[in-house]
């Protein structure tokens, strides 16, 4: 959904072009979590 992933760059203050290359750089700057079930 571009839209949706243009609004959201714009809410957390990254400006994109559109381009793919653009959103691989955003992605590269947002801070993930990952949760993993312990046995």
């Amino acid at each position: 959904h571009p839209a949706a992933a243009r609004q959201l760059c714009k809410i957390m203050g990254f400006a994109v072009d559109g381009s793919v290359a653009d959103y691989r750089e955003v992605g590269r700057h947002i801070p993930f979590v990952r949760f993993t079930p312990t046995t």
